[in-house]
């Protein structure tokens, strides 16, 4: 994340911290290009605080499904990375992690052992 994005982060941490909803949505809205899954998450939190607890819940489940899609998209291009550069160390202990993150850990192991 960038310097700019990190201090309008801990801004709308503030505002939200301070029930500040006019402040905190324009913040967010600034925020939302360029942190967006940290954005859902301060969208949720607001809800949560509001006791909207199911519009929370469904923020939170789209954040979930999205770093799950950019995850395997992560692994996709790591594994046709590799089969142009099958001997690249980086770009196998990279597919190795990727995997393991992804809870593929027998996968994980095999690209490791292949280092």
């Amino acid at each position: 994340m960038q310097r700019d994005s990190a201090a309008r982060l801990g801004l709308t941490e503030l505002y939200l911290q301070h029930d500040r909803g006019a402040e905190w949505e324009a913040m967010l809205a600034e925020l939302e290009p360029l942190a967006p899954m940290d954005a859902a998450v301060l969208r949720a939190r607001w809800h949560l605080a509001h006791k909207e607890y199911e519009a929370a819940r469904q923020l939170l489940l789209e954040a979930i499904r999205q770093a799950l899609k950019r995850l395997r998209v992560a692994i996709a291009a790591a594994q046709a990375g590799r089969l142009h550069c099958p001997h690249d160390v980086d770009l196998l202990l990279l597919h190795g992690a990727l995997l393991q993150e992804d809870g593929d850990a027998i996968n994980a192991e095999r690209v490791r052992c292949a280092c």
